[in-house]
């Protein structure tokens, strides 16, 4: 369970640095808005992975958080470095939806495995003691 959450904090590592070496980057930077919401999941992202690779639950809901933005950025996609690898690779992925959609539905089965780890992880607030006074 917690090696899962490792691997989930590495594949955001790797995604994370594939995105800045890419042109998606650069390509944004004219759009105002697109560039600093690219640049808040971005910086949510790193946020995300360091603590999932730590196994802390505060990486579980910042990735709750990031769940709808990632969706929105494809490059924020847990998986979605294997579409800048196969853009390296000369592989024509933008006329490809199949491509979004395999990349999609990874990523809602990340969220789904997420779900399940945390529930094991057995989430509860924390509540102050009463008897403590």
């Amino acid at each position: 369970m917690k090696t899962i959450l490792k691997i989930f904090g590495i594949i955001d590592f790797i995604s994370i640095i594939i995105f800045l070496l890419s042109d998606k980057m650069k390509l944004s930077m004219n759009f105002f808005w697109m560039s600093a919401l690219m640049i808040t999941v971005l910086i949510s992202m790193i946020f995300s992975a360091f603590f999932l690779y730590k196994n802390k639950v505060m990486g579980i809901w910042i990735y709750y958080l990031q769940f709808i933005p990632r969706l929105i950025f494809w490059f924020g996609l847990s998986f979605g470095f294997l579409s800048v690898i196969l853009d390296f690779l000369k592989v024509d992925i933008v006329n490809n939806n199949t491509m979004f959609v395999i990349l999609s539905s990874v990523e809602v089965m990340r969220l789904i495995i997420t779900i399940f780890i945390h529930k094991k992880m057995g989430f509860k607030p924390k509540m102050p003691a009463y008897n403590t006074l």
